[in-house]
């Protein structure tokens, strides 16, 4: 079979893109101007630094 690549189903962090802080994951996910856009926040233990990863389907990741 052909490797079709990553998509939304295939990353747990965006099984709901509700902006809200998912406890286990330790994520936000919401979803941004157009389909298949994702931009996922984290923070490490100390809540002191905030990772933004902007996540686009097909698969192809950024980070600021």
């Amino acid at each position: 079979p052909r490797d079709r690549g990553a998509d939304a189903g295939d990353l747990p962090l965006i099984e709901k893109p509700d902006d809200k802080w998912n406890r286990s994951t330790k994520t936000t996910c919401r979803r941004v101007g157009r389909p298949r856009a994702y931009q996922i926040t984290t923070k490490d233990d100390s809540g002191g630094l905030e990772v933004i990863l902007d996540v686009y389907f097909p698969l192809h990741v950024t980070s600021t």
